[in-house]
């Protein structure tokens, strides 16, 4: 063999192997980021809410069960409060794309009509002054229903009936968003920077 057509074949060789490489990348970054899009990062948070009804704690909205019936104890209760709020701390800011709720199926699920979706990093009023993703108007009992916040960024996710005095249940919730990479501004305030703190 000539070292041309070696050569040639070296070349060809190489030439094939940079693209294989390129293309496998695509594809692995492809598949990361649809896995990302489609994870449930509430599953990770701390949850909170206003009030305990029973033994219903706020962490029956993260626990990966859709089961909407009260006996199946996966859902949420808050005690009749003016106001009542859930909230996950998702600890650390992420750009959301979609926040799920799940509602109950067994009583009353007008309950949630007007509840609202805050989300942002501030945690004043509870969280519940953060901007708004959308209003709840309803959802079918026993059913769940997909809000699109379409980026908005924070580190707490709020659920809150506004003015009035109500039983929050919530069955799951579910979200889904990227990391933004941003420090929130409460964990700021606990770095011990002169240079920061001389700006807040």
């Amino acid at each position: 063999i000539s070292s041309f057509k070696l050569g040639k074949c070296l070349i060809h060789v190489m030439i094939l192997y940079f693209f294989q490489n390129i293309i496998i990348n695509i594809f692995y970054n492809f598949i990361q980021r649809l896995i990302l899009l489609e994870a449930n990062i509430a599953r990770g948070g701390k949850v909170t809410q206003s009030s305990l009804y029973g033994d219903a704690i706020p962490e029956r909205a993260i626990d990966g069960n859709r089961a909407s019936n009260w006996a199946e104890n996966s859902c949420t209760h808050t005690q009749n409060d003016k106001s009542p709020w859930w909230r996950v701390d998702l600890l650390k800011t992420y750009s959301i794309n979609t926040v799920t709720i799940t509602n109950r199926k067994d009583c009353c699920p007008e309950r949630i009509n007007g509840a609202e979706i805050r989300i942002g990093n501030s945690l004043t009023d509870y969280g519940n002054a953060n901007p708004i993703c959308t209003v709840i108007s309803s959802i079918p009992a026993g059913t769940s229903t997909t809000y699109n916040c379409k980026g908005m960024e924070g580190q707490y996710i709020n659920i809150v009936i506004p003015g009035r005095q109500e039983y929050l249940t919530l069955c799951e919730v579910e979200v889904t968003g990227q990391l933004t990479g941003k420090t929130p501004s409460a964990e700021l305030s606990h770095l011990k920077c002169p240079v920061l703190n001389s700006y807040r």
